[in-house]
């Protein structure tokens, strides 16, 4: 990480199964930090190779 970011380079069909790997919910965003240690930034840059979005 660097500059509290994690930049993580994969390929469009992986997308989905690296945020399943990371527990990265892309449908619940809670301001607790705690609640969720990592949230996504460019959900809408990605979205077309998500399942449920």
């Amino acid at each position: 990480m660097q500059d509290g970011k994690l930049v993580t380079k994969t390929r469009a069909a992986l997308a989905q199964y690296l945020l399943q790997d990371m527990q990265v919910n892309i449908k619940f965003h809670d301001a607790i930090p705690e609640a969720q240690q990592l949230t996504l930034v460019n959900l809408n840059d990605i979205k077309q190779w998500l399942f449920n979005a």
